[in-house]
């Protein structure tokens, strides 16, 4: 395995109390038992563990995404050590920093401390106020879209973008929801799925569609419509079509829930273990718990286990029924998370399978009739 990137979760805490969340709030609750910041002494010796492993292995490039809980939690002054330290232990080698914030911290002296450091951040939102403002709440129960919605402008006004990541929400239409993105300036953004698999207690379930067969997938055709007849030349990027549009053209394009390649990222717990996605914690409580830590172990050692390689090569082990559809090298699977039940561990196709289909097929249509007849048989080959 090449591992080039790594999740720190920074906080194991956060200053929201979202419904949905798969670190709080469906059902593991092994975040309690961690320290509420990462510590110097796991930062140092993950630092100097990684440059072991880098060397070993020629990385010359190599991803930090501060995230949480929320990440910015963690003091200034945490950030300033984590920064200074990696660059100088991993002098040579290429460094990106990124981060996943829910925005209400977000502030001036955060704009530009994250604008010298070259931190490039995304954002958590879920729409429109009313929507929003249910889901991603304080623990008090207030919304937090005023807050989001002046964190986006104030990153816009310093970086001149500004990226979004949103759950898929069947309270919301397609049209309300995009003239959202515009309204807020988002310029490129991330969708994903509700984390739920095959036997998600209803209790751990706030999204009535979501079992619905094929309901998020006509949801999100319909916002690509949206998207794709929006003849505005400054039209944000969704992420998730251009992947799927990419992949259908022969491109190559992965993510955890798209593509074919490797899902090439562990995660860094505030008490230095090393886990898989995150998104696995809605399979269980203690589900990503494997003992591996960094104190401990190396990296070698840490990434040595069952469901580490899993992840990795997620897109890979698939069911029988994915291995035989023809939308696999588009899909890949589809999340890892999306697959699991207790009866067949992840020897499933995805919960969501049947809207991947319909979002899938509808782009491909959508894209194939724009081509020329002969550009059309020539990427028509593989379909």
């Amino acid at each position: 395995m090449n591992i080039n990137s790594v999740v720190l979760k920074v906080a194991s805490r956060c200053n929201l109390n979202c419904s949905y969340c798969y670190m709080y709030n469906l059902g593991d609750l092994t975040y309690k038992n961690q320290p509420k910041i990462i510590s110097d002494e796991v930062v140092d010796s993950f630092l100097k563990k990684l440059k072991d492993y880098l060397e070993k292995n020629n990385g010359t490039h190599f991803q930090f995404i501060f995230h949480g809980g929320e990440p910015l939690l963690a003091p200034m002054e945490w950030y300033k050590y984590f920064i200074s330290s990696a660059e100088q232990m991993l002098n040579g080698v290429k460094i990106r920093f990124t981060l996943q914030t829910n925005g209400v911290l977000y502030n001036e002296k955060w704009a530009n401390f994250l604008q010298e450091n070259k931190i490039y951040s995304s954002f958590s939102w879920d729409g429109p106020k009313q929507i929003h403002d249910k889901f991603r709440v304080y623990h008090n129960n207030k919304g937090s879209y005023d807050e989001v919605k002046s964190a986006l402008a104030l990153y816009k006004s310093k970086f001149g973008h500004v990226s979004g990541l949103t759950v898929l929400n069947d309270e919301v239409t397609p049209s309300e929801y995009y003239t959202n993105v515009k309204e807020l300036g988002i310029t490129h953004f991330t969708i994903i799925f509700p984390q739920l698999h095959h036997d998600t207690d209803e209790q751990f379930n706030h999204f009535e569609n979501s079992k619905t067969s094929g309901f998020f997938g006509k949801w999100l055709a319909e916002l690509f419509d949206i998207w794709w007849f929006d003849r505005d030349k400054d039209k944000p990027v969704i992420h998730y079509f251009a992947n799927i549009i990419t992949l259908l053209l022969g491109g190559e394009a992965t993510s955890e829930g798209l593509g074919s390649g490797e899902n090439n990222v562990v995660v860094l717990e505030t008490n230095g273990d090393i886990e898989t996605t995150t998104a696995l914690k809605s399979c269980g409580p203690a589900f990503t718990k494997e003992g591996n830590n960094i104190l401990t172990h190396t990296i070698e050692e840490s990434i040595d286990s069952d469901l580490i390689k899993l992840f990795v090569y997620s897109h890979k082990e698939v069911s029988q029924n994915c291995k035989e559809c023809s939308l696999l090298k588009i899909c890949g699977g589809g999340r890892l998370n999306e697959r699991y039940s207790y009866q067949n561990g992840f020897d499933n196709p995805s919960v969501y399978c049947n809207d991947y289909k319909v979002i899938i097929h509808h782009i491909k249509e959508r894209l194939f009739s724009t081509l020329t007849k002969e550009e059309r048989e020539y990427y028509e080959v593989a379909y």
